[in-house]
């Protein structure tokens, strides 16, 4: 069975552009979560993070607006099609909002996909935020 995960967090001054480019520039991408990734801004590029450990593709780029990507994490089900990833960015004053929506992922893995966005993007980037100027 598949579900469905969401998420809603606030970056507090921080734009919109810096996440994006954090989550879409493959050294910056890197530079944040300490591990080797392949990614970029690019429709139809494929993309790599933690070392091939999650993988797809980019499905639509709205530049420092949306990023939806077909997505999959080694050790799933090789019959399984990819999940979808969507991030919306919303500017509000001087924060920025994100919206995750994961969905189509293993219901048995829904916990623990929460929780590895938490752990490997949202801390690691507010320590790498706190740390490096905008």
């Amino acid at each position: 069975m598949l579900t469905t995960i969401t998420d809603h967090l606030v970056f507090e001054n921080v734009e919109p552009a810096v996440l994006f480019e954090m989550y879409t520039n493959a050294e910056k991408h890197q530079q944040f979560s300490g591990a080797p990734a392949t990614i970029s801004a690019k429709v139809g590029d494929s993309f790599t993070a933690y070392g091939g450990y999650c993988f797809g593709k980019n499905l639509h780029i709205e530049t420092n607006k949306l990023i939806i990507q077909s997505w999959k994490a080694q050790g799933w089900n090789e019959a399984l099609d990819e999940s979808l990833v969507s991030l919306r960015l919303v500017k509000e004053k001087n924060d920025t909002h994100i919206f995750l929506t994961h969905a189509d992922i293993p219901a048995d893995k829904a916990d623990t996909m929460l929780k590895g966005w938490e752990e490997w993007y949202w801390n690691p980037m507010r320590k790498y935020l706190a740390t490096h100027k905008n």
